[in-house]
């Protein structure tokens, strides 16, 4: 918990303030288990058959959409926002090719609509994945945009795709930005205190169990707009400041940025296919990392905070949003 600490600085005092790699959206689906109060968890488990939990089912949407079946919904994990927004936009989730219409955080108010729905006929959708071409269940869904929505770069330009166009060395490996924060960042933090995911997952579970205040303020914003636009707050200003120099770990110069300022320091607009090596791109490491980590984290704690919350609200009538439920 070296970095975790810190973190609740991040969450109480920026407020509005990034999809994970099958890490990333296993902690959050994790994390969000941890907080659901047992009626909540009675329900959620009839629909998670043979041991399933919402961390084994939240990468599903991704596997799937990487398939011809699936194909349909890949840009229901994302949001290309024009590069001279300021703000998240409804208007910025329906581009008149897309069918169905929508992005990530319109998917999100769908799916919830959905899961009442069946609550309503007394219908509990199984959730099993055959194959990585079988639909996911709508709860695999809504645990997985929880983590989509909470990742900057899903919440980010249109014209460099994310970050997905933009060039980085990262710890000497040619890669792009949009990787690096989907699963760069958590894997280096893996690796630098010897964890696996769970660890990960289970510290963000006693800090915020610890700080509970932390989880009250998180829980408060509970609409996916307000989300959409606290992430892109956080794409506009920090994966792409790449700051010379040292600058301590846990310091708070996240704090001090100018929101109402764009910072895009460097742009490659290059196509994928047209890049051989990141030679003239950035290089970023400890530096970058130990500025950036703090906000991943964060993100990963909002993410389970916030899906917990969602299906709390759902499924448990007599669930108030107000810590501690029932510990």
């Amino acid at each position: 918990m070296r970095v975790l600490a810190a973190v609740c600085v991040l969450l109480v005092v920026v407020g509005f303030v990034f999809s994970w790699g099958s890490d990333g959206h296993q902690i959050v689906g994790q994390v969000g288990q941890a907080f659901l109060t047992p009626t909540t968890l009675g329900a959620v488990n009839k629909m998670l058959p043979n041991g399933e939990t919402l961390a084994t089912i939240a990468s599903w949407p991704d596997n799937y959409d990487h398939t011809s079946e699936g194909s349909w919904s890949e840009h229901l994990h994302y949001v290309n926002v024009p590069d001279d927004a300021r703000n998240f936009q409804y208007v910025d989730c329906t581009p008149p090719e897309a069918d169905p219409a929508g992005c990530v955080v319109t998917a999100i108010t769908n799916t919830t609509d959905r899961l009442l729905n069946n609550l309503q006929q007394n219908y509990w959708e199984t959730c099993t994945q055959s194959s990585d071409s079988t639909p996911p269940c709508d709860l695999s869904y809504l645990v997985h945009w929880l983590g989509d929505v909470h990742q900057p770069l899903h919440v980010a330009y249109s014209s460099d795709e994310g970050g997905n166009l933009y060039d980085v060395d990262f710890y000497g490996t040619c890669t792009n930005l949009h990787s690096v924060w989907d699963y760069g960042l958590i894997e280096q933090y893996e690796s630098n205190n010897d964890y696996v995911w769970q660890d990960v997952a289970q510290d963000i579970i006693s800090w915020l169990h610890e700080n509970p205040n932390v989880f009250d303020h998180v829980v408060s914003f509970q609409f996916p707009g307000e989300w959409g636009n606290e992430t892109f707050t956080l794409a506009r200003n920090i994966p792409y400041n790449f700051s010379p120099g040292s600058v301590p770990a846990n310091s708070d110069w996240v704090l001090d940025l100018n929101f109402t300022t764009t910072v895009l320091p460097y742009r490659n607009p290059a196509p994928k296919e047209v890049r051989s090596s990141c030679s003239s791109s950035p290089v970023i490491g400890d530096n970058y990392y130990y500025r950036t980590i703090e906000v991943v984290l964060s993100q990963l704690a909002k993410g389970g905070a916030r899906l917990a919350n969602r299906l709390n609200m759902m499924y448990d009538p007599s669930y108030n949003g107000t810590y501690p439920f029932y510990f």
